[in-house]
């Protein structure tokens, strides 16, 4: 096991970074111009800022390492989320394959786009970005706006999207061939294409508006799926009475592939401002998370990665409500501690792009990557949301004694 349970002791999180972890160091990292074009093939134009229809953009949504899958020690998987214009675009959604390689020097640090892959329903339609592409008829639904990425020992992509929220397989050359049956706690009653319009009344229960299901990872023996809300359902407290969102308990989806069999599993925010990005198994009970804010810049309070044991976890799957914060009587989160503060002083000394006045918002992927002169290694992607005047940026952490 990578992670020991040296780092298990639960750290209160404070407003001051935390210094890192002994063993822990920024190694290298990678800027994906903003004006980076893909391997689609697409023309034209899309959103208000005329980006072209292929380019690269959203792709640090999720980030998985080919290497351990496939043999490929220098390939990723990259995920586009929904598009320019939080969903007000029709963009087809897809995948890239990239070629990582990094140096301590960012001169000699490169990527190469190998490969674009179009995501389509069974019957072989585009799904697309666009918030009003929705349908109460599942086999005419295909609005999708994919956050999640995990490569199975087969060669299969399972990819977990906020809409739904849903969780999907797809085969390697994009075409969708299983829907997993989410549990319908998490799903809402009344979609529609105005987020506001998806919230309480309209709604009493299931996903907050484009708070679905953000994160998703594939145990290293391909048995366990676990996916992860990026905040709390309605029905757990997560808004109040203005649909402000105050709720702390997020849960986890964990799906057994040989049987489908579920569980869920409590997951305490920080704070109730806070939200997650991603999830990353290390083991079937040990998992990263990334929980971040929404700041960026010297507003920025947390990005944080932190570590989680369900060992002694509850299962929650028939507990129909949770409180706002707390749990009921008998019942256990996962163990928590913060493993890594990437607005730690110590990265902010090493990196061209962690300054505290350029410090991005969406923090996004993890995976992790190839050992580095015998350095294990974790990769952290972000998100542009598109916008171009943003390049993505991919940091390489070693993680050398973090046992």
């Amino acid at each position: 096991m990578l992670l020991a349970a040296t780092l298990a002791t639960f750290v209160t999180f404070t407003s001051e970074p935390s210094p890192l972890p002994e063993g822990v160091s920024l190694l290298a990292e990678i800027t994906i111009p903003a004006n980076t074009l893909d391997r689609s093939n697409q023309t034209g134009e899309m959103g208000a800022n005329n980006i072209p229809r292929n380019t690269i953009g959203g792709h640090g949504s999720a980030i998985t390492w080919l290497g351990a899958k496939v043999g490929k020690g220098d390939e990723y998987l990259m995920l586009s989320d929904r598009g320019p214009g939080d969903g007000g675009v029709a963009y087809p959604c897809r995948w890239h394959r990239l070629r990582l390689t990094w140096s301590s020097s960012p001169a000699d640090s490169r990527f190469e786009v190998l490969d674009t892959v179009m995501l389509t329903d069974e019957s072989g339609q585009t799904l697309i970005g666009n918030s009003g592409a929705y349908s109460t008829n599942p086999a005419a639904n295909l609005r999708y706006d994919p956050e999640g990425l995990a490569v199975g020992p087969n060669g299969t992509v399972y990819i977990s999207e906020e809409y739904g929220p849903s969780v999907d397989a797809f085969d390697p050359k994009g075409k969708r061939t299983k829907r997993f049956p989410i549990p319908a706690a998490f799903s809402i009653a009344h979609p529609d294409g105005v987020s506001d319009n998806e919230l309480p009344p309209a709604n009493a229960s299931g996903r907050q508006s484009n708070r679905g299901f953000e994160g998703l990872t594939i145990t290293p023996d391909g048995s366990i799926l676990f996916t992860i809300l990026q905040s709390p359902l309605i029905q757990d407290g997560g808004l109040d009475r203005r649909n402000k969102r105050v709720g702390e308990n997020i849960r986890i989806l964990a799906i057994t592939l040989a049987t489908g069999a579920m569980r869920q599993y409590v997951y305490p925010l920080e704070s109730s401002s806070y939200g997650v990005s991603e999830i990353l198994a290390l083991s079937p009970t040990t998992l990263l998370v990334l929980e971040r804010d929404g700041k960026a810049g010297l507003e920025a309070e947390a990005k944080l990665i932190t570590r989680i044991d369900l060992s002694a976890a509850t299962d929650v799957t028939s507990i129909a409500s949770l409180p706002r914060s707390g749990l009921p009587d008998g019942v256990r989160a996962v163990s928590k501690s913060i493993l890594i503060d990437l607005l730690s002083p110590a990265l902010a000394r090493r990196s061209a792009t962690l300054k505290h006045d350029q410090i991005p918002e969406k923090f996004e992927g993890l995976t992790l990557g190839p050992a580095n002169s015998g350095t294990p290694t974790l990769l952290v992607s972000v998100d542009n949301d598109f916008k171009p005047d943003q390049p993505s940026l991919i940091y390489i952490l070693g993680i050398t004694g973090v046992k």
